[in-house]
This record gives structure tokens, C-alpha cells and sequence, in this order.
């Protein structure tokens, strides 16, 4: 049932003097909810088409069906735009549905309709809409959209690197490395080829003995060992120029210290050679 019940029983509802006013009584009655004992249907007699919308949405709001009775008692409030119950439920749906700024225009419809002497009723709806008022402040405060934060950048350009003495040296040290790699190997290369001409017998119809022949292949095998040696420590080199360089600072901090200059990084990078492996150790804080 709508709103409230104020009636306790048909005695309470209106009592017309004539047929006209009957249907209107017994509708009010009928509602046992919605209005103070002493209100009828405004008009003599409310349209029937706006009887039979009101019975609709009356059955359709006992089924949790809301939004269909407003739709109901809306079409019979504008059959019957002077009927306070249908005022009064219209906008007790529209509080239930959410829709506050309705369902306070509606109570507010009410409330006109409402006499200086019902006191008790008009008290009531008045803090009804002081409550409803006080609702749809706070909704609309908790909608209102929070302002971006002002988002930080820095415009100034800033280098990739540190290229200091340290980053010199060591780039240097590698591209030299990397050069006496080349070299030497040029120079294996060269005696691989010697050691496949060789011919053994004297001069001048051979090279030399087959010792002269195993020197040219230990030789070989030396300078291609050495040229692997010096490609890994060249190449481990360039690669520690290269963290020197893109792992500090222009002003030599940290990029990832909290307080961003406490600690300078210190890098070691070491080369460690066996046969034929070059690996490279770099110590130090990334």
C-alpha cells in the first residue's frame, strides 16, 4: 500500500452527501494510506479513467513494481490534476525510485493542498521535504567531479649520460682493445695461410722441415687465441663505457635513490680470460 496508514477504519474516511462525492470517498478509503482522515478526491467526482489507472498502479506498487505504478499514477494525476492522494503518492513512488527533485516538486504540490488546520499532516510532510532536500544536497556534493591533479613535467632538457674521464678511458681502452683484435686475427688469417701452402723439403724446393711447419701452426694458433682475447676484453670494455655512461647521471646521482644524490655509483668492470673464453665481471650499484 502507498505512504502511510491513517485510516482505521470506512467511518474515519469522508461521509458525502451526494452520489457524486460517493466514489470519491470510498477511492480515499480504498487507499487506507496516503492522506489525513479528512481528505477526498478534490473534484466531486474523479474521472473513471483516472479510477482505473490509480487501481492499476495501487496493484502494481504491492508488486515491487514501481516504476510501472508511477507511470500509472502519473496518467490518472493528469485525469485528476487537483487529487492530493494522487499527489502525495506520486511522490512517495518518486522518493522510493531515487527521483528526489520529483518526488520533493510533488510533496510540494501536497502541501498547498493541505488546510491551516492540519497541522499534524503539514509537520509532517514539511520535514519529509527538509529530509529530502537535505538527501539530494548530498547526492549531488558526491557527484561533483574531482579536479585532476596538476600533473608534473620537466621541460628541461636533460642528458642521457655522464661522459666524464672514467667513460673516456674506458671507451678508448675498448675501441683499442677492438683494433688489436682486428689485427691480430688479419694476422692468423695470414698464417692459417702460410700453414696450408707449406710444402715440406728444403729450400728451394720446399718450405722447410716438419718443424718449421708445426712453429707456423703454434704460431697460427697463438695469434687466433690472442685475437679472441682481445675481441672479448674489447667487446666487455665497450659494453662497460657504455653502463658508465647511461647508468649515471649528468651529476653523477643515482636515478633510482630515493634522495636522489645521496650515493655516486662506483662500477668495476673486469675481464676474466681462460682458453678460449673471455667473460666480463662488472661490480658495482646499478
Amino acid at each position: 500500500m502507498f505512504g502511510r496508514d491513517r485510516l482505521s477504519s470506512p467511518q474515519q474516511g469522508c461521509t458525502p452527501s451526494a452520489v457524486g462525492r460517493t466514489l470519491g470517498c470510498l477511492l480515499a478509503w480504498s487507499l487506507a494510506v496516503t492522506i489525513p482522515a479528512n481528505l477526498c478526491w478534490a473534484q466531486p467526482s474523479p474521472p473513471p479513467e483516472a479510477v482505473d489507472l490509480y487501481l492499476e498502479g495501487r496493484a502494481l506498487y504491492q508488486d515491487g513494481r514501481y516504476r510501472e505504478s508511477i507511470a500509472r499514477l502519473k496518467a490518472a494525476l493528469k485525469l485528476d490534476p487537483h487529487s492530493p492522494n494522487l499527489m502525495y503518492n506520486v511522490a512517495r513512488v518518486n522518493e522510493l525510485l531515487g527521483n528526489l527533485d520529483e518526488a520533493i516538486a510533488y510533496y510540494g504540490r501536497y502541501l498547498d493542498t493541505l488546510e491551516r488546520n492540519q497541522r499534524d499532516e503539514r509537520a509532517d510532510i514539511k520535514a519529509t521535504l527538509m529530509r529530502l532536500h537535505g538527501a539530494r544536497d548530498e547526492v549531488r556534493a558526491a557527484a561533483q567531479p574531482r579536479k585532476l591533479k596538476d600533473l608534473r613535467v620537466n621541460t628541461e632538457d636533460t642528458p642521457l649520460g655522464k661522459a666524464d674521464l672514467a667513460f673516456w678511458l674506458t671507451a678508448s681502452a675498448g675501441a683499442g682493445l677492438l683494433l688489436a683484435s682486428g689485427v691480430t686475427g688479419w694476422m692468423a688469417l695470414q698464417r692459417e695461410n702460410d700453414l696450408v701452402a707449406f710444402v715440406l723439403g728444403s729450400p728451394p724446393q720446399g718450405d722447410g722441415p716438419l718443424t718449421a711447419k708445426q712453429s707456423v701452426a703454434r704460431e697460427a694458433d697463438r695469434l687466433a687465441l690472442t685475437a679472441d682475447v682481445l675481441l672479448g676484453a674489447g667487446l666487455a670494455t665497450v659494453a662497460g663505457a657504455a653502463l658508465l655512461y647511461f647508468l649515471r647521471d649528468p651529476e653523477g646521482k643515482t636515478r633510482d635513490s630515493p634522495n636522489h644524490g645521496e650515493r655516486k655509483p662506483t662500477f668495476t668492470v673486469s675481464a676474466q680470460v681462460s682458453h678460449r673464453q673471455v667473460g666480463m665481471l662488472l661490480v658495482g650499484p646499478l
